[in-house]
């Protein structure tokens, strides 16, 4: 309400839906002037991009019917609903501007919302709409697949169907076993781009366990697997003839993770048997195969080596018995010349390079030794007191034959 000084019967009335009304008897009859136009109101809202990814900010802007005055314009700012964006309490357009930005932060969403942004200046408003939205993924995936808990992690890769828009696209991202394996709250993939990485952890398990990850409305599933330990270790065959092979073979209690089990070997005699000093489980299998390699033996009896394998801190263990390699002998004349007290000895070997003696079969009593003369042939005449009724002829390379001896 306003009086004119000068006629105080004159007065005005401003009201806010009709302007302002003017009386001049006093206030007894009123009739209205019409708007009063103020040259400062608000004259746009705009937000620029109008839809973004749930996280992703967008830019408000907001424009004056005319230059802002000295000291500047506050518009006062709100968003609805806010819990889906929020925006500053407001922003000054400097004096002599017209127009000034401010930033719309939004927050993950689970479908598209459409999001009110209001200014207020002036006594007068305006608004804009922005729409908040989920991310459109095309895929969701993990390499590896299955992991061993708490050892190598697993990476996603989140994949959009369009380029995320400026200020990049937030994925929100849920584990729903995260004791077992996490991932961060969300990933973000660049502003240009279609895809980014993110890390899923795990933590060490006592039974295979599948977590399913998920990335917006996109899942797939993680095998996370205990930290294998050493099962078996087997060789085939058990039991070799010396200067042979045989193959050792180690078997895991689950699948070896990224990168492989190294697995330790060793023989407890060297002098029989040796083993490489490690195999290694390819990633992804349960068992790997090395050789044993055998020594030839200076002794005719059977020797045992014992291989070990160790890995997750077990221990396996397997015996190898190492026979010598012996030639085979045979004897071809036994005879005794009991008037000369003489016994010819007639034999072969197979191994062109052993040393074959005789003995008295029941006493084991050296008779002599034969002499190598032709190929695998040796022979031998020995004086001996008496017909020593069998005679056994052994071999250096531990072969041995027997033969009744012929009376002459």
């Amino acid at each position: 309400m306003a009086i004119d000084p000068l006629t105080p019967t004159t007065l005005y009335a401003g009201t806010g839906i009709s302007g302002v009304h003017k009386s001049t008897n006093g206030g007894l009859s009123w009739n209205p002037t019409g708007l009063i136009t103020w040259p400062h109101n608000i004259s746009s809202v705009s937000v620029n991009p109008t839809s973004v990814f749930g996280g992703s900010p967008s830019t408000g802007t907001v424009t004056l019917s005319a230059p802002a005055p000295a000291g500047g314009a506050v518009v006062a700012l709100s968003a609805d609903p806010s819990n889906v964006a929020t925006v500053p309490a407001s922003v000054t357009v400097t004096p002599g501007a017209t127009s000034a930005d401010f930033t719309v932060s939004t927050s993950l969403v689970t479908g598209s919302i459409a999001v009110t942004i209001s200014g207020l200046y002036g006594g007068a408003s305006n608004s804009a709409v922005l729409t908040v939205t989920i991310p459109s993924l095309s895929s969701l995936s993990l390499n590896p697949t299955s992991v061993t808990g708490g050892g190598a992690a697993s990476i996603g890769t989140v994949t959009l169907s369009v380029a995320a828009p400026a200020g990049g696209a937030v994925v929100a991202l849920l584990s729903t076993n995260p004791a077992v394996a996490t991932v961060p709250a969300n990933v973000t993939v660049p502003a240009g781009a279609t895809g980014a990485n993110f890390t899923v952890s795990t933590t060490a398990v006592t039974a295979s366990t599948s977590v399913t990850i998920w990335a917006a409305n996109y899942s797939t599933v993680l095998t996370v697997t205990p930290v294998p330990t050493l099962s078996s270790l087997s060789l085939n065959p058990a039991s070799v003839t010396a200067g042979t092979t045989s193959s050792g073979r180690v078997t895991l209690t689950a699948v070896a993770p990224a990168g492989g089990a190294v697995v330790a070997l060793a023989s407890n005699n060297t002098a029989v048997a040796t083993v490489p000093t490690s195999v290694t489980v390819a990633a992804g299998d349960t068992s790997a195969t090395f050789t044993v390699s055998t020594n030839s033996l200076t002794a005719c009896a059977s020797s045992v080596a014992t291989i070990s394998a160790t890995y997750g801190g077990v221990t396996k263990s397997a015996g190898l018995t190492v026979a010598p390699a012996t030639d085979t002998v045979a004897i071809q004349q036994a005879d005794y010349f009991a008037n000369r007290h003489e016994l010819r000895v007639a034999a072969t070997s197979t191994g062109s390079t052993a040393t074959l003696q005789v003995y008295v079969t029941s006493t084991g009593e050296l008779i002599g030794t034969l002499t190598h003369y032709d190929g695998n042939r040796y022979s031998g005449r020995f004086t001996w007191p008496v017909n020593p009724q069998n005679i056994t002829v052994r071999s250096s390379l531990c072969g041995s034959a027997t033969k009744a001896v012929t009376s002459k």
